[in-house]
């Protein structure tokens, strides 16, 4: 009955062990996993971010374009006003 267990035990070792890795390859992965789920939310946190800035941006080239082109027609309205107004004489 001895040799019996011990037997059993024999064929049940190489079995304990591949459970053991698997336990750890296990815990492994649900750590990474973990890991790339901050890691994920995270980069949304920045990309939102970026995506508010460059909006900003955007709205304030877009403001300085129409500036120039306002200052640039009045300039032009008051150099043909004075061309104007010297030839006339």
């Amino acid at each position: 009955m001895i040799f019996f267990l011990f037997c059993f035990a024999d064929h049940f070792k190489p079995i304990l062990e591949q459970i053991s890795k698997l336990e750890d390859a296990l815990y492994n992965i649900q750590f990474e996993q973990h890991w790339l789920e901050a890691e994920t939310d995270r980069q949304a946190i920045v990309n939102e971010g970026m995506s508010s800035r460059a909006m900003h941006k955007a709205l304030f080239e877009s403001a300085a374009l129409i500036g120039a082109s306002v200052c640039r027609w009045y300039l032009l309205v008051r150099l043909f006003e004075r061309k104007l107004g010297m030839s006339r004489v």
